[in-house]
This record gives C-alpha cells, sequence and structure tokens, in this order.
C-alpha cells in the first residue's frame, strides 16, 4: 500500500511539473511550430509569441489570446521571413563585470516598428521584458509580465545566417 502510495504522488508531482513548464497558446502556436520566447503583458494579459516553423524553414510574431491572433507578422510564412527581423543581443560577464543579457528583435509593419526586448540583470537576477512601439514618432512602452516569460531570444545569437543579426559577446 504504501509504494502504490508513494507511486500515485511521484506520478501526480510529475504531472504537476511537467504542466508548470508547457504553455497552452491555443491559436498562437500552429502545430509543428516552436515557441521560441513568450510573455504576457501586464496591462492585459495577452500573449506576445516568437516560434519557428519546422526545420526553422519561417520565424513569425503573434499577439493576442489562445483564442485569437490579433497581429501575425508576417502573415506569410516562408523561409524569406527571417529577412524582415532584426537582432540585437549582447553578453557581458566574467571577472569584475557585472553580468547582463540584453536580447531583442525588431521589425516594421505597415509603418510601425515593434522591438521586442528580453533583458536580464545578473547582479539582481532580475528580467524585464516587454514591447516598444513606435509609430508616428511617438513611443509606447508595453510592459510584459517578467514571471510569465518562457524561453529567450538569446537563441537567435546562433542563427547569423538566418537572420540580420548583431551579437556581441564582452565576457572577459
Amino acid at each position: 500500500m504504501k509504494l502504490f502510495s508513494f507511486t500515485l504522488l511521484l506520478v501526480s508531482f510529475c504531472a504537476f511539473v511537467n504542466g508548470q513548464n508547457k504553455s497552452d497558446y491555443g491559436l498562437l502556436l500552429r502545430p509543428g511550430e516552436k515557441a521560441l520566447y513568450s510573455f504576457s503583458l501586464k496591462s492585459n494579459n495577452k500573449t506576445v509569441l516568437i516560434c519557428t516553423g519546422k526545420d526553422d524553414n519561417y520565424i513569425v510574431y503573434r499577439f493576442g489570446t489562445k483564442d485569437k491572433v490579433e497581429l501575425q507578422y508576417p502573415t506569410v510564412l516562408a523561409p524569406s521571413s527571417w529577412k524582415t527581423f532584426k537582432y540585437d543581443g549582447y553578453s557581458r560577464g566574467g571577472v569584475g563585470n557585472s553580468p547582463e543579457e540584453l536580447h531583442s528583435i525588431t521589425f516594421s509593419n505597415n509603418h510601425i516598428t515593434y522591438n521586442i526586448y528580453d533583458d536580464w540583470d545578473g547582479d539582481g537576477n532580475a528580467f524585464d521584458t516587454g514591447i516598444i512601439i513606435i509609430t508616428n514618432g511617438k513611443k509606447i512602452k508595453l510592459i510584459g509580465n517578467s514571471s510569465s516569460r518562457v524561453g529567450t531570444l538569446g537563441v537567435l545569437s546562433d542563427k547569423a545566417k538566418l537572420i540580420p543579426n548583431h551579437y556581441w559577446n564582452d565576457n572577459k
């Protein structure tokens, strides 16, 4: 009986932990796609998702809820999508340096620029994420809920052959 109770407890715990690591993106993530980075906004709990198609055959930004995609960029999912984004990254650490990681992905759609950022300050182990939208010369900053973030934009530092990429590693 003790073995059965222990097994039941272990299975329940594993199911709980496994469920905590998966996000239900609903319509934001299509079958066969891989989520690279996501977070929800503090203001309205809507989700920002950057994902790729099978074998990195495209990259796409989606925004909305699991029940409704409010914005998808680009609309056509093709290998050329990689060239419509720009990745910037910076990494610092090592002896005498305050560790930090700064990553962003930028695109323009209908004369509006979107900059999704994913930053980490190692001294306080603090994350900062969100979107900066530039339209008609005005900046609008939408703050992300850092505790909701899944993944990192840092994975794009290894995709220089696919995406216009500026990554600087200052680990000394």
